[in-house]
């Protein structure tokens, strides 16, 4: 990637600068495909991750309005709210 364009060449306007700055151009242009690709890809896994939480959070709620369906039953109440507590830690 680190292509160094020459000031003397520059100053020259040789053959030399001009394919050493169309070098860079599309170094530049491949840096930035992969950047905006590695930002959308962020961008899903943060959204990913929201569903994620937020699906988990309704699956907690969902065990321990279970556990309280079975508050007659002891053994399954509380083995449906340590399930829930285990999934929330």
């Amino acid at each position: 990637m680190k292509h160094a364009v020459d000031f003397k060449e520059c100053l020259k306007d040789s053959p030399k600068f001009r394919a050493s700055l169309e070098d860079a151009e599309n170094d530049i242009e491949a840096l930035e495909v992969r950047l905006d690709r590695l930002v959308k890809q962020c961008t899903a896994m943060i959204d990913g991750g929201k569903m994620f939480s937020s699906s988990s959070g309704a699956f907690v709620l969902g065990v321990r309005d279970l556990a309280n369906y079975f508050s007659d039953d002891i053994l399954v109440s509380a083995s449906l709210n340590r399930f829930a507590q285990a999934m929330s830690e």
